[in-house]
């Protein structure tokens, strides 16, 4: 739940850097499955892959053209676990390639000394981060090991802030050069992110926020909130902040005021929120998960009036996992909050799908689907951007432009 947090965070702050003004839908990017990739036309067949090797495309939303990225026989051969994150930088230049954690079985016996009797030994192999361009499709360079999924670009995407849980720090890349930097450490780091205006980095620490100027001098106290903070938004205007209710609060935090948005305080529970470029409107998307072990869902997008705190709800979802675990077929959706389109009108929303048929799940069957909702329409049910068809291992938006400095 942290990293779905996080990552909605992140397109909270890039969301402010588009101006309101663009008719743009954007592009998206994504990822056909590390073990079977599609080929050939929307029907094409499957074919067998070594594990960890994944096509990576790219389709304009405004004329539909499809081209391809970075080609499986691209891919290094130590690139041999399945594929955990796909992030492009704000100025799409760079994209992000994120290898899962492998676990490696010994035939020797586990020197542990609470083993079980013949229980293996067991080496973990992190997770790696692989830089590329996105033009070209030249590889770069890993950027390291990693125990997380969480990114935060820059608005220009020159820098990414990477989580180190391990040393609970906040890693800073200065992707061209590669040159690290390491923030902290701190006592429990729930999200970070750029200043609206790209100067520092924002990091909140349980109930408080700070600011780390890029020239790396002092970091410094902005404010505390009334309660632990989850997720957290800035605009040229303002924060929005969710610690069990949803917050707005002024540039300085000395106003507060909650929005009224119906959340759960029950776990898992999650906030994803978002500033239009131009900071008049606030997205904001709830879920809720229960059930045994989680089967149900209710999902929600809102939009809020910063200057009124007025709360519109857009869109409400419920689903439920029992279909698929009663007869072995049917689907279930995951949505998460991407952020806004260009016009400043419309919420940008992804869905995963996970599709079972004759009671079997694989990569074959992930399906991923973009929706925007015009906050500005009576009643909009959301207009279909994109859908990957089957086997579609993880999606990406970006604006389809460079963005200034």
């Amino acid at each position: 739940m942290r990293f779905v947090i996080a990552v909605l965070l992140v397109t909270a702050f890039l969301a402010c850097a588009l101006p309101a003004c663009d008719a743009s839908n954007g592009r998206v990017i994504y990822a056909y499955a590390d073990t079977m990739a599609k080929q050939g036309s929307e029907s094409g067949a499957y074919v067998q892959r070594p594990e960890g090797q994944v096509d990576i495309l790219e389709k304009d939303l405004d004329s539909g053209e499809a081209k391809l990225l970075i080609a499986a026989a691209s891919f290094p051969k130590e690139f041999n676990a399945p594929m955990e994150v796909l992030s492009v930088s704000p100025d799409g230049r760079y994209l992000v390639v994120g290898q899962a954690e492998r676990v490696i079985v010994s035939d020797k016996p586990s020197s542990r000394p609470d083993a079980f009797p013949d229980e293996p030994d067991l080496e973990i192999v992190p997770g790696k981060l692989w830089l590329w361009e996105r033009e070209t499709g030249q590889f770069r360079r890993v950027l390291r090991d990693y125990t997380t999924e969480v990114l935060y670009w820059s608005q220009t995407g020159k820098h990414l802030i990477i989580f180190d849980e391990t040393e609970n720090r906040l890693l800073v890349y200065e992707v061209g050069t590669g040159r690290l930097r390491r923030l902290g450490p701190y006592k429990g780091v729930r999200a970070a992110a750029w200043s609206a205006k790209g100067d520092g980095v924002i990091v909140v620490d349980g109930s408080t926020v700070y600011v780390q100027p890029v020239d790396w001098t002092e970091r410094r106290v902005l404010f505390k909130w009334p309660g632990l903070i989850q997720s957290i938004a800035q605009s040229p205007m303002g924060y929005a902040g969710y610690d069990k209710t949803v917050r707005l609060a002024d540039r300085a935090a000395r106003h507060i005021r909650e929005t009224h948005i119906p959340v759960y305080t029950d776990n898992p529970f999650g906030v994803g929120l978002a500033f239009n470029g131009d900071a008049t409107r606030l997205a904001v998307f709830t879920s809720y998960s229960y059930g045994e072990p989680h089967i149900n869902t209710d999902e929600a997008l809102w939009c809020v009036d910063p200057k009124t705190d007025k709360v519109s709800r857009i869109c409400k979802w419920y689903e439920s996992y029992l279909q698929i675990i009663g007869d072995g077929t049917g689907s279930f959706v995951s949505r998460d909050l991407i952020g806004w389109l260009p016009d400043g009108k419309s919420i940008l929303v992804s869905g995963w799908i996970a599709w079972a048929g004759e009671g079997v799940c694989d990569n074959r069957d992930d399906w991923y689907k973009l929706w925007a909702y015009d906050v500005t329409a009576r009643k909009d049910k959301g207009r279909e951007l994109f859908d990957s068809g089957p086997g579609c291992l993880a999606l990406t938006w970006w604006a389809g432009r460079p963005t200034s400095e």
